[in-house]
């Protein structure tokens, strides 16, 4: 069974495209913002929806305990530096990297429109209720667009370099395709060859 990882700037579908490939699979996925979003109390959590990352320590303890629990999963969210990449690496690695090349553009139309369920994080482009929980839909506090700016700036700065790390070891496959299910059906794809 797989073990993968999305990656791309805030914005780029990878929530989307990861509960597709999910529900087509039966591979888990981890979202990490979901993840710490639901496990941190206090000042760690007001970190995380100003939009800044927490310190490494309690995110690997946090990320080790869930994936230790699994044979495959889809990781969304983690790493964000080629520190974080490494560890992941010594912990046993993942076998592909999927990086959702979604030009800056059309990220900030994609996230001024964003809404979540605050129990599972299903995403849609309109309010509602969530199909899953039942819950309304809320607009995430770090969608803001000074928010969003700060995040894509510590984006390319820190999550760069870890695309080029996946793909000098042979790991990094680039989609540059703005529809969701597309992206989906090529992971999918690559997914039956491994």
């Amino acid at each position: 069974m797989p073990k993968i990882i999305l990656i791309g700037p805030p914005g780029s579908g990878k929530d989307t495209v990861g509960r597709i490939v999910s529900k087509k699979t039966g591979v888990p996925m981890i979202i990490m913002g979901s993840l710490l979003r639901s496990t941190l109390k206090g000042e760690l959590k007001k970190k995380i929806d100003k939009g800044e990352f927490i310190p490494d320590s309690v995110t690997y303890r946090i990320l080790k305990r869930k994936i230790s629990k699994l044979n495959s999963f889809i990781l969304n969210g983690f790493p964000r530096k080629v520190s974080q990449a490494k560890t992941l690496e010594k912990w046993g690695g993942v076998d592909k990297v999927f990086f959702l090349n979604v030009p800056i553009k059309e990220v900030f139309k994609r996230l001024s429109k964003r809404y979540v369920c605050p129990n599972c994080a299903f995403v849609s482009n309109k309010p509602g209720v969530c199909p899953n929980c039942g819950l309304k839909l809320i607009k995430r506090s770090d969608d803001n667009p000074e928010i969003v700016k700060k995040r894509i700036k510590i984006y390319y700065k820190q999550t760069l370099p870890v695309i080029k790390f996946y793909k000098k070891i042979k790991k990094l496959v680039t989609i540059k395709e703005k529809n969701s299910s597309l992206t989906a059906r090529k992971i999918e794809k690559t997914l039956k060859l491994l």
